[in-house]
């Protein structure tokens, strides 16, 4: 089993105890992937690798100021995921570190990707009530880097270097590696919706529940579009005697205007408070189309406490820190950098 030893070190500065008028801010970032491991994904999935099925990447930032139940700050944000048969997950990691195919197997490919990158303004309400709290954010974002995109198909292994394959592309994207299109990058202008919400259900039972872009969409004016069928076309081989090829085309690329609808985030957590002192709680996670549930335990002490929380799914182990209004948190699931392949930061202030 996976296990991680986790020592979080900052420096507590004084603060009121509660969200208060004045500057706020947030680093919410979270790292999944089920067949590369982090320093992997950062070497261009060059590396060790496991079968998998997805992928993904969120980062939010905000920095602004409070007044009262007002919100207003700077965002910046990115927003990337793929899901992916165990098939394409293998044939992709042999093919990148250049290790031997199967000769004669065939990999059904099929893959889905989706990102971009924004900065913008967002604005936002609290709205409180004696058992409630519900925080209503709008975001005008300036986006960059378009990633939407379908691929299926297959691939045959036709010698332990050397393979055949056949695939219909269907993608929006910013670049374009398969058929080295020289595009022009494109930028969008839209908007996000999200929410925050807190219930009491009594003295011991909470209800913490936020979404990201519960609506939201991105349009872009000029997006480069590829449907083609692509196969294997002419080869070459490297040094090595690996085939590299130039896919033969059949289908178009153009721009085209596209609306892109944002995929929803979000987080679900419920504690029941013991004592004074202690508590328990589980809730989940939830990105591009996953669910990761986590149980926990937390304890506090006036102004100051911490949470531990277990992701059984990933065997992560997770641990927040509060010191009046600062948090601070990080989740992993292996001490060793080069096995992490669940990986979270969190750092907020008057948030």
């Amino acid at each position: 089993m996976k296990w991680i030893s986790i020592v979080v070190a900052c420096f507590l500065f004084s603060a009121k105890t509660s969200a208060s008028t004045g500057f706020y801010f947030l680093s919410d970032n979270f790292v999944r992937s089920d067949s590369f491991s982090l320093p992997v994904m950062l070497n261009d999935f060059e590396g060790a690798y496991t079968t998998g099925e997805r992928l993904y990447a969120s980062s939010w930032n905000e920095l602004g100021y409070r007044y009262n139940a007002f919100k207003l700050g700077f965002i910046a944000r990115s927003e990337y995921g793929g899901s992916f048969s165990n098939d394409t997950s293998e044939f992709a990691g042999k093919l990148i570190n250049k290790e031997d195919l199967d000769i004669g197997r065939k990999y059904q490919l099929d893959f889905e990707a989706y990102g971009f990158i924004a900065t913008g303004l967002r604005a936002s309400y609290l709205l409180t009530r004696e058992d409630f709290s519900l925080e209503v954010g709008g975001s005008l974002l300036k986006a960059s880097h378009l990633m939407d995109a379908n691929i299926s198909g297959s691939a045959t292994a036709v010698g332990e270097k050397d393979y055949d394959f056949q695939a219909h592309f269907d993608y929006y994207a910013y670049t374009d590696p398969i058929f080295e299109w020289d595009v022009e990058a494109p930028e969008a202008k839209g908007w996000s919706i999200d929410i925050a919400l807190e219930y009491t259900f009594s003295d011991a039972l909470l209800l913490k529940l936020w979404v990201r872009d519960l609506f939201g969409h991105l349009y872009w004016e000029k997006a480069p579009y590829t449907n083609a069928n692509g196969q294997s076309g002419n080869k070459t081989y490297d040094e090595n005697g690996y085939v590299e090829w130039n896919p033969a085309f059949s289908g178009k690329q153009i721009y085209t205007s596209y609306d892109q609808k944002l995929k929803p985030s979000g987080f679900l957590k419920m504690s029941y408070q013991l004592n004074s002192s202690f508590s328990v709680l589980a809730g989940s996670r939830y990105h591009f189309d996953e669910v990761l549930p986590f149980i926990g335990a937390g304890y506090r002490m006036q102004a100051t406490g911490f949470e531990a929380t277990v992701y059984p799914t990933t065997q992560a182990l997770g641990i927040q820190y509060f010191y009046q209004a600062f948090i601070i948190g990080v989740q992993a699931d292996d001490i060793a950098l080069d096995k992490m392949t669940h990986i979270a930061f969190s750092l907020a202030y008057n948030y």
